[in-house]
């Protein structure tokens, strides 16, 4: 799979094309898997800070291991 990143540059400069099969994977950092699953974060709001009648719910994605469920450090939620 080749990558066309040529929109990235500010200034329209060169063309770059990265072969995504040649960039390392990412490991989990506790049993070594390169399998990983999407889960969902939920934040919640307070109607304070928003200025609504109701708290908000914000969901926000990361990844955990498919194989033992850690979640790498890079993919922690604040």
């Amino acid at each position: 799979m080749t990558m066309d990143l040529s929109n990235l540059g500010q200034d329209g400069g060169q063309q770059i094309k990265i072969n995504v099969a040649d960039q390392p994977n990412v490991k989990c950092e506790e049993c070594e898997s390169l399998y990983f699953n999407k889960v969902t974060v939920i934040k919640k709001i307070s109607k304070l800070l928003v200025g609504t009648p109701e708290d908000q719910l914000v969901p926000m994605e990361t990844y955990i291991c498919a194989e033992c469920g850690h979640v790498n450090e890079d993919f922690k939620l604040q």
